[in-house]
This record gives structure tokens, sequence and C-alpha cells, in this order.
């Protein structure tokens, strides 16, 4: 899968979705683990996957 990138409205859009509805499914974590593994990461856009990543490890998501 090549590392691809939404424009960081989507990515906010996405990450809001999530934080909203609590839920996160496999399609969402794909998204973002290809996003990770882009050479160069915006600032916003770490900062955005950080904030899902540690909702993950604090158990207030669930994945679907």
């Amino acid at each position: 899968m090549q590392a691809q990138s939404l424009p960081l409205t989507n990515l906010e859009q996405l990450v809001t979705k999530i934080l909203t509805t609590r839920r996160i499914s496999r399609m969402d974590q794909e998204w973002l683990m290809t996003l990770l593994n882009k050479q160069v990461i915006e600032p916003q856009e770490h900062d955005l996957v950080n904030r899902v990543f540690q909702n993950l490890q604090q158990g207030r998501l669930r994945v679907v």
C-alpha cells in the first residue's frame, strides 16, 4: 500500500468522528497507520493521530 494522506481537513473530520463516536474501525486504523508510514508527517497530522492513539491506550475507544 502506498503511503498517501488526505487533506488535513479530512484527517480532522476523521479524528473528530472517531473521538465523538468513541469507535475506530479497522479501515480507520489502517488509514492512520498508512499516514504514520510517510517519511514526513506534518506537526498537525502528528497531533491529531496522537490524540487517537492516546484515547486507544486509555481505553476510551472501541475497535469495531
